[in-house]
């Protein structure tokens, strides 16, 4: 389960705790509503509510890191170019980087990602853009700002 609070319009989620990593269409969803009151509901891009104890985070694995457009280096990091001079790097344990093209650390592994949402919401935060997704085999998707 997820808490609504974490979660932001456009966030990628799943309907079910594990979905198969073979193939993500059926169980993965944007957000596209978020009501509160009188309890949480979790609207989705193909028109369901959800309560917030019915939606899970997206684990990240190679497969979806990948497919977020991050590219793994020799020493099993999996690195996205943000800005220019600005990359974010994650271990599979969840430890978080981000970096200057100097090798600068700007934060160093005191940040723990480990959920697609959770990339997405610092991604935005940092560009103020959405993050082009692909976790479908076949649709890469990139929701309008």
């Amino acid at each position: 389960m997820i808490k609504a609070e974490e979660l932001r319009i456009k966030n990628w989620v799943s309907e079910v705790p594990k979905p198969d990593k073979e193939d993500y269409a059926p169980w993965c969803h944007t957000v596209v509503n978020i009501e509160s009151y009188p309890e949480e509901i979790i609207y989705v891009d193909n028109g369901d509510g959800f309560s917030s104890e019915s939606v899970y985070p997206i684990e990240l694995s190679p497969d979806i890191l990948e497919k977020m457009g991050f590219e793994k280096s020799q020493e099993g990091l999996f690195i996205l170019q943000i800005k220019d001079n600005l990359w974010l790097e994650i271990c599979l344990g969840g430890r978080t980087f981000l970096t200057t093209n100097q090798g600068e650390y700007i934060i160093d592994d005191t940040m723990i990602m480990k959920y697609v949402h959770q990339i997405q919401n610092f991604f935005h935060s940092l560009t103020g853009e959405e993050l082009t997704i692909n976790l479908t085999s076949n649709t890469t998707v990139k929701t309008e700002q």
